[in-house]
């Protein structure tokens, strides 16, 4: 029943906002606000179902509340356990997902007391995922090998502060059917890499590092390299890009950065 859907549902929100307050802590009110209004929806699908109401219409928006209503459990599940603990775990069920996005708002905590320690196995990922984008979760670098593990991984986008460190070593094996990769500000010094570690990559974008002595040399060996975009980089990095060039269209801003214009 529709009705008993929605209270599972939110059996699971209350559980959620007491056991898992340090998860929702900028979202709580939002949180609030929902189980509010699930209340109301509860209310409705019983008053509905009691009263046997034959109404095509009702009916199906009924139907549509029940679907939508175990949809939002599964989200619910995936961040949430009887024990309190944060169920990553369950994301790997999502076993269509293509699309991710993990962003870290800690506002009003400050981002470094709101860091993450580490990511999960590539595996508790999942299996069917493309796109990842990043942002504030900022990671060790060494957590890349993790993500470059991702079988079908092909746009990977790092926001602001998704990684820090000064240095970057891309491991062997890894990143092999990703096209895109985009890198947004972050304190990277010395980015270690070989053209073979992306053996699909056709497109590479970094703003905002301006700290980077210099790209890999093996940048320029990747043959489905076309284009490389930096923004607001160090000219030493822009000088290194120009180097290395051979088949890929490389592009500047704001352009008198590059000192070849």
């Amino acid at each position: 029943m529709a009705d008993a859907a929605v209270e599972f549902l939110l059996g699971n929100l209350k559980q959620l906002l007491v056991y898992n307050a340090h998860l929702i802590s900028t979202v709580k009110d939002q949180v609030d606000s929902l189980c509010n209004d699930l209340r109301l929806l509860a209310a409705f699908v019983k008053e509905t179902t009691e009263s046997r109401s034959k109404h095509a219409v009702v009916k199906e928006l009924v139907r549509r509340i029940r679907i939508e209503v175990y949809k939002a459990e599964d989200i619910v599940d995936i961040v949430t356990s009887k024990k309190g603990s944060c169920k990553f775990d369950n994301i790997a069920k999502l076993s269509h997902l293509e699309k991710l996005k993990l962003l870290n708002d800690t506002y009003p905590i400050p981002p470094l007391e709101g860091k993450l320690h580490g990511l999960p196995e590539w595996y508790k990922f999942p299996p069917k995922l493309k796109k990842l984008t990043i942002s504030d979760t900022m990671l060790g670098w060494k957590d890349m090998s993790v993500l470059g593990k991702l079988p079908g991984l092909e746009v990977l986008k790092l926001g602001d502060n998704a990684f820090v460190g000064e240095i970057w070593k891309t491991p062997d094996g890894s990143f092999v059917r990703l096209r895109v990769l985009q890198i947004g500000k972050t304190d990277l010094v010395h980015w270690e890499a070989a053209g073979h570690q992306f053996p699909q990559l056709q497109q590479i974008s970094l703003k905002h590092c301006e700290q980077l002595v210099e790209l890999p040399s093996g940048l320029g060996d990747i043959e489905t390299l076309e284009v490389m975009e930096l923004s607001w980089t160090s000219r030493k990095a822009i000088a290194s890009a120009r180097l290395i060039q051979k088949n890929f269209k490389l592009l500047v801003f704001p352009p008198d950065q590059d000192t070849q214009t």
